[in-house]
């Protein structure tokens, strides 16, 4: 039993280091593992930053990784309560955008679209992505190069919320890599503005913003030292903090949340499934007594065990920031319990008369 509570919690690091440091070369932010950067406070405070559905977003970075078990996000919108308004992620080496929708009958629904084999590793990239109400378009290094009619980022007039960079709400779906600049506008730019602000970027690091209302946030990550990155548009500043905290605690996350058909997927559910095979095969083995009634009984307490040995080490895993409290993990736990136990039973029943003590040699 320890080892199972040392292989389900190990480092047993409640208070983790926030994983983002400062470019010594050039400006910008390196995210290397568990980190993120966020407003301390809802992005432009009470007032909807978004008031006509409007949104274009520029950002100058370099992933570091091949994304291949989740959808790393770069920038999110946090509503603050329960789900992120928008985000713009990495999956493998393509781009991801997702926004959400509110249904007739009240629930809150996702739709993603993404580009192949955008976010190479260690090339430098720049991304203009503009949305509003008749669709959303995204350019690469100033060029359109994808445009997908009818769909926006931002559902409602109301979209606001913590802007959160390089990470997720609930700090699981981290991005690797290096930004170098971010840009925020409350409209949608013209393609001829979006190549000259392009080549602006490239040649001062900066966008071009003359005879322009100035955007919603510029973040050029000039400061090279410190936990605060200015932002040089407006009040909403970003906090780099000491000790890697996200937004929002997951409790048990349900399957179809970590269903994903991929090879860490499925080395997961090996791992989970026959980790604990062996617990109920020695656990019963210890336990076994060879009488019917008593062998039915011990064989349940058995399993019941497993799983609560499970759900203790994922409700304390929904308290470690780099580790994931998962349903998922906490059923095939179980399961694999069950499989040793049945295991144990039908090879107990070969070495002798289960009415009689049966010894194992």
């Amino acid at each position: 039993m320890i080892g199972f509570f040392l292989a389900g919690l190990w480092p047993f690091n409640f208070i983790p280091e926030n994983e983002v440091k400062w470019l010594s070369n050039t400006n910008g932010i390196s995210f290397y593992g568990h980190g993120m950067v966020h407003t301390p406070v809802l992005f432009n405070g009470e007032n909807p930053p978004f008031q006509n559905g409007s949104i274009t977003v520029e950002m100058l970075l370099q992933p570091k990784v091949k994304c291949d078990c989740f959808v790393a996000r770069i920038l999110s919108l946090y509503d603050g309560r329960k789900s992120e308004n928008l985000f713009i992620g990495q999956s493998k080496y393509d781009l991801v955008l997702s926004g959400h929708f509110i249904t007739p009958d009240n629930k809150i629904k996702y739709k993603e679209v993404g580009l192949d084999n955008i976010l190479m590793r260690d090339k430098r990239i720049f991304i203009t992505i503009t949305s509003g109400r008749d669709g959303t378009t995204v350019y690469i290094d100033g060029k359109q190069v994808r445009s997908y009619p009818q769909y926006n980022l931002i559902h409602d007039d109301k979209s606001s919320g913590y802007l959160i960079i390089g990470n997720s709400p609930t700090g699981k779906q981290y991005w690797t890599g290096e930004l170098y600049g971010i840009a925020i506008y409350n409209r949608i730019i013209a393609t001829d503005k979006v190549l000259n602000n392009y080549q602006a970027w490239i040649k001062n690091g900066s966008p071009d913003t003359l005879g322009e209302e100035s955007p919603l946030a510029l973040y050029l990550f000039d400061e090279k030292t410190g936990t605060l990155i200015k932002n040089h548009s407006g009040p909403q500043d970003l906090i780099i903090p000491a000790k890697f905290t996200p937004f929002k605690k997951v409790i048990l996350s349900p399957p179809r949340e970590d269903f994903k058909l991929d090879r860490s997927y499925l080395k997961d559910v090996v791992i989970n499934f026959f980790g604990f095979l062996p617990f109920g095969f020695f656990f019963l083995a210890l336990l076994w007594n060879p009488i019917e009634f008593k062998r039915l009984r011990t064989s349940i307490l058995v399993i019941l065990t497993g799983g609560g040995l499970s759900l203790i080490i994922e409700l304390i895993q929904s308290n470690l920031p780099t580790r994931t409290s998962s349903l998922t993990d906490l059923i095939l736990n179980t399961l694999g319990t069950v499989a040793g136990v049945i295991i144990f039973n039908m090879i107990s029943g070969k070495l002798g008369n289960p009415d009689q003590p049966t010894y194992l040699r």
